[in-house]
């Protein structure tokens, strides 16, 4: 639809959202639209022009961002005095807004990524959020005319400098300018005194900090990462309430001063620092990084870690260490950091020991990759979520690993001397584990079947250089999804299909429908076609399956997604458990006599509303919902019902190696289990 239907009426509207639609106008001429407050057309790139707002007296909100075909703004906008937000970030071809007009109550202006707009009027003195990072506008007088500016964005812009005396920016409270390549010097800030937020990352032709400095008694964040050729910080000044201080990659920094003894997080990863007598003087040091310092004094010492965390104090929650070579062995006196949350020691190629007996009870991530020579699985907290321990020498997955109960994700990619992974990791639930490129570990490495394996086991394998085949038969093998590597789907997959064809027809046992799931592993095989912007691509896969009668009866399941993302363009098999719930309450259909279902398999690179339901996290919503450009190619698919598993002449593994009671107690498991099931997944079932 390229625009709004003749008939469409907008005078009772009241909030007008129409994201990403293909419209490229709405409507011709003026209307009365005296009650619309908000007007949301984000993502509509075919937009050519904004429609007549002269009567819109009661806008408040205009969101016209990514709007790239949009050459200029209406200046009908002249009339909205209650307009309070606009938003206009990424349209590329804007090139110019509407002169000589006042918009008093004109408080957020956003235009990031507007590079074809020079000039900005002076549409309001009241703006107080002013963004204008990657446009080309290089004249900027009028933010001395803002009588109320808070936060002002030019992050990306070409400009050498912004102004060249004092000026008063007394309301000021936050000033961005990352990744201004140009910018050779910071401006004069003596009157910024309110300022509290100083973002320059990436302004890499910057050589010193303004001396100014000294007068912002408020600024709390000093963000300069990666100001390759920032030489000196000025001297003899104190920033009290200076809390966050990024320097990471400034590698031309020799000397850091005594700003301020109240950091709390301190940033020096990959800096030219030689002295760090300052960071015992740090009254409550939170966060601190090193990666790939030249801090020569501190680590040319014998086992450097045991002076500097007697040293440290105990508020310190997060550490971050590499490329240390004397490093051999982290002391036990790192107990005494027991807020610790995050612990990442990587590159350290001579650590071998990690200390024993110790529970540093609040630590939840753990990062040790690279240390190669490390050959013990850590065993410091048992409130580890998330543990890297990727190029490591690690040889074996212990039996204890089902101590870490909260552990959500295992990353040993690359453990070229893995050998042994504990059966013991199923008792661990919803457990993402990365195998990849582990040559040393097989199909048999697979030890010591736990008892008592928890029915609701749902771990998620990634084992890029195993054998599918022998892998897939070994009974104990439980999984919720497995990605391998592959160019054939598994002969294990008992009814396969080549090619783009999405369906598959399979006769059903006699049984199927008697028990409590109708249970199967299905496997997909294909490839991206590219990687994309984000370096994560994904793909989400549907199975639906509709049973017929030989009387013509039938019913049908509608699956749910599954989620699987990889960061190559290889060939990979995505193979995961699918449970159907045949409840009592559907008793009168399993009774007839069903013979054969028809399974159906969806492919896409968006998520359902079903599988955004169950996302609480806004931050992974937003992620998932906004990568959708790599393109999922079938190469075949295909099925193995949980008959065939069971079936003796299927069975190639050892038979005494998963005792039958387990199988049993999965089965009275699903009986309780499926009454709660069906009841959330009736909504998706239809019967004919």
């Amino acid at each position: 639809m390229k625009h709004m239907p003749t008939n469409f009426r907008p005078e009772n509207l009241v909030k007008l959202q129409m994201r990403d639609s293909k419209l490229q106008k709405l409507w011709e001429g003026v209307h009365s639209l005296a009650g619309l407050m908000v007007m949301d057309l984000k993502e509509s790139k075919n937009l050519e022009e904004v429609p007549d707002l002269s009567l819109a007296t009661n806008l408040q909100t205009l969101d016209l961002s990514y709007c790239s075909s949009l050459v200029e703004l209406t200046s009908s906008i002249q009339y909205l005095k209650k307009l309070k937000w606009l938003h206009m970030s990424y349209c590329e071809n804007l090139k110019t807004l509407p002169t000589g007009m006042y918009l008093q109550s004109l408080d957020h202006l956003i235009l990031g990524g507007c590079s074809r707009l020079k000039i900005l009027p002076d549409i309001s003195t009241n703006i107080s959020t002013l963004i204008l990072d990657e446009t080309g506008i290089d004249e900027f007088g009028f933010i001395f005319r803002l009588k109320k500016p808070i936060s002002l964005g030019f992050c990306k812009t070409k400009i050498e400098k912004l102004w060249a005396m004092e000026q008063s920016l007394a309301g000021l409270r936050e000033m961005v300018l990352d990744g201004s390549k140009n910018l050779e010097e910071v401006p004069d800030l003596s009157m910024a005194t309110n300022l509290q937020i100083l973002h320059l990352d990436y302004c890499s032709s910057l050589v010193e900090l303004t001396s100014s400095i000294q007068h912002l008694n408020k600024l709390k964040t000093l963000h300069m990462s990666y100001c390759e050729n920032l030489e000196t910080l000025p001297t003899g000044m104190y920033l009290q309430s200076l809390d966050h201080l990024y320097l990471g990659g400034c590698s031309r920094l020799k000397i850091l001063p005594d700003i301020s003894t109240n950091i709390s997080i301190l940033i020096l990863d990959e800096t030219g620092i030689d002295e760090f007598s300052f960071i015992f003087r740090l009254k409550k040091p939170i966060f601190l990084g090193f990666r790939k310092t030249k801090i020569e004094k501190l680590w040319a010492i014998e086992q450097p870690l045991t002076s500097i965390i007697t040293m440290l104090s105990p508020t310190l929650r997060r550490l971050f260490l590499s490329n240390i070579p004397s490093l051999v062995e982290l002391p036990s006196s790192i107990q005494n950091l027991h807020n610790l949350d995050i612990l990442e020691i990587t590159e350290c190629i001579n650590l071998k020991t990690l200390p024993t007996g110790i529970n540093l009870q609040y630590l939840h991530d753990l990062i040790l990759r690279g240390c190669s020579r490390l050959r013990t699985f850590p065993d410091i907290s048992t409130s580890i979520e998330q543990l890297y321990l990727g190029r490591t020498g690690i040889v074996e997955v212990p039996w204890w690993i089902n101590k870490f109960s909260k552990l959500e994700y295992l990353g040993m990619e690359s453990c070229s001397n893995l050998e042994r992974v504990s059966l013991n990791i199923y008792k661990l639930k919803d457990l993402l584990v990365d195998f990849s490129d582990c040559g040393a570990l097989t199909e048999a490495s697979w030890t010591d079947f736990p008892d008592n394996l928890s029915p609701e086991v749902s771990t998620y394998f990634s084992c890029l250089n195993l054998d599918p085949e022998a892998l897939l038969h070994q009974r104990p093998f439980v999984f919720e999804q497995l990605v391998m590597s592959g160019e054939e789907v598994p002969s294990y997959f008992t009814h396969r299909t080549t090619g783009t064809s999405s369906s598959l027809t399979i006769p059903l046992p006699p049984t199927s429908l008697s028990q409590p799931f109708f249970r199967f592993r299905a496997c997909v095989l294909g490839f991206f076609d590219s990687v994309n912007t984000y370096g994560n691509n994904m793909v989400f896969i549907r199975v639906d399956c509709r049973f017929r009668g030989i009387f013509g009866d039938s019913f049908d399941y509608f699956g749910q997604q599954q989620l699987f993302r990889k960061n190559k363009i290889d060939s990979y098999l995505f193979i995961f458990e699918c449970r159907i719930p045949l409840n009592k309450d559907i008793s009168p259909i399993c009774q007839l006599n069903y013979d054969h279902v028809d399974v159906q398999l969806h492919l896409s690179n968006r998520m359902d509303a079903t599988f955004r339901s169950k996302i609480l996290d806004p931050q992974e919503l937003h992620h998932l919902s906004n990568i959708s450009e790599s393109k999922f190619n079938l190469k075949g698919w295909g099925i193995r019902l949980a008959e065939d598993c069971l079936s003796p002449k299927n069975q190639l593994g050892d038979p005494n190696t998963l005792p039958r009671v387990c199988e049993d107690n999965i089965v009275k498991q699903e009986c309780r289990d499926s009454c709660e099931e069906t009841e959330n997944n009736n909504k998706r079932m239809r019967i004919t």
